[in-house]
């Protein structure tokens, strides 16, 4: 049974350790949300399931029953010896005291002989650093089968949100390019300890095994995505104007544009990811001709 908000409040007590808000750490103590986060993640014997900052364990046990092996990791080093005091009789579990984002996942595997086709992930991530965690995950996309996340409800909103929204963005684009995502559960800031600022959201990343999109050139196509929404208030033309894109001057991209059939005067929110791939490989072949 996961821990409630007296019992995280005593061990933290006991060890004479407070919250740290420079890390994120907000414990989830609502008993209906453990419940109810632990019901989506699809983890069985078969699999591989690492978390992202167990923090005081409060999940840990539950997933440690569920799992065949469990690789926890948690930057708080004080957090880390309190997890392997509690958990030293599980065997199927590695506690490791590091930051996710230099935690090179696939050669953990490699080292430690632990072969499986693909690991699930999960964690409650600090939201001061939410991006670059799912830019790690995206990074280790090959070995990841799927991810589940609590993060700041406002974030959910913008990664899972199509064209045509004002959150759309150039983190839709990104995650959405690679996954498909699920909002699975909205969870008030009353549900941690200690309390958030803001609402928090439980979210599904299923990686693509094929990109349901492909460009020539994922970089250009990224860069293209970046310049586009650099300046929201300002249709897609003047944006990539603003510092020529490929060093096209504002005639040469409207006729890039025009070829593609698109209207340049739509702002960058509007276009799907369809679009905005047409007009990065147009670029693409653009620019290679004038390189030759």
């Amino acid at each position: 049974m996961a821990p409630s908000k007296k019992q995280v409040k005593d061990v933290l007590s006991q060890h004479n350790l407070f919250p740290k808000k420079g890390l994120g750490q907000n414990f989830l103590v609502d008993p209906h949300y453990q419940d109810k986060i632990l019901q989506c993640i699809p983890a069985t014997r078969e699999d591989v399931l690492l978390e992202i900052g167990p923090g005081l364990g409060n999940l840990t046990e539950s997933l440690l029953e569920r799992a065949g092996t469990l690789i926890a990791v948690e930057k708080d080093i004080q957090f880390c010896k309190i997890l392997q005091q509690q958990f030293a009789h599980y065997t199927n579990l590695h506690i490791l005291n590091t930051d996710i984002l230099s935690f090179d996942i696939r050669s953990f595997l490699n080292k430690h002989n632990i072969v499986r086709d693909k690991i699930i992930v999960f964690g409650n991530l600090p939201y001061y650093i939410t991006t670059p965690i799912l830019e790690h995950l995206v990074d280790h996309r090959n070995i990841i089968k799927s991810a589940y996340l609590t993060l700041q409800h406002e974030v959910a909103k913008r990664l899972s949100t199509a064209e045509g929204s004002r959150l759309y963005g150039r983190l839709s684009v990104f995650l959405q390019f690679y996954a498909e995502l699920t909002l699975l559960a909205t969870i008030p800031p009353e549900a941690f300890y200690p309390a958030p600022d803001v609402r928090s959201a439980f979210i599904e990343i299923l990686f693509h095994e094929e990109l349901p999109v492909c460009v020539k050139d994922e970089a250009l196509f990224f860069e293209l995505v970046k310049c586009a929404f650099s300046a929201r208030r300002k249709n897609i033309l003047n944006a990539l104007s603003t510092k020529p894109f490929l060093g096209l001057d504002r005639d040469m991209l409207r006729t890039v544009f025009e070829r593609c059939g698109l209207d340049p005067t739509r702002r960058a929110e509007s276009f799907s990811i369809e679009e905005l791939a047409r007009l990065a490989d147009y670029f693409f072949t653009k620019h290679n001709r004038r390189r030759q």
